[in-house]
């Protein structure tokens, strides 16, 4: 049986935004800088909302960024009347980025079947000379939904 099509784009772009207007999300200053089928680019700043005491990115608001990214690679890739929950995620912490850096979020949808998509997540700090660093490596597993109406976030 052949998948049904995706989401019409001008959905994904109506979940893109209410995505993006999540109060944590808008919080955190997470901002979209591109969305293809299956991958996505995020970012945020290391500052007072997302600094973790001692000049560090906070790992859990880290992990909770990577998390939105993943969304926006996957959902990319979901079938409509479908939505997506996060199942499982993973996360290895190689470094922390400090006070003033961007930090780039990366997500690459690896495989999107019937009932999961696994979703690999990269975070990368940047500097105020440009200079890049691998912060974290993961995978997030997000499960498939089946909705009925109206799609999640639509009031």
């Amino acid at each position: 049986m052949p998948r049904p099509a995706g989401w019409p784009a001008e959905d994904i772009a109506r979940f893109n935004k209410n995505m993006l207007e999540q109060v944590f999300h808008r919080w955190m200053g997470v901002k979209l800088v591109s969305q293809t089928d299956g991958e996505a680019i995020c970012q945020i700043e290391v500052d007072d909302h997302t600094d973790g005491g001692g000049g560090y990115l906070h790992g859990g608001i880290a992990e909770a960024a990577l998390d939105v990214v993943a969304w926006f690679a996957a959902i990319t890739t979901v079938p409509a009347g479908y939505w997506i929950r996060t199942s499982t995620s993973q996360y290895s912490l190689m470094r922390a980025a400090l006070r003033g850096h961007t930090v780039e979020l990366r997500a690459k949808v690896d495989r999107s079947g019937r009932t999961t998509i696994f979703v690999r997540v990269e975070a990368w700090g940047v500097d105020e000379q440009g200079n890049r660093a691998l912060l974290i490596t993961g995978q997030i597993v997000k499960s498939l939904v089946k909705v009925d109406g109206a799609a999640p976030g639509d009031g």
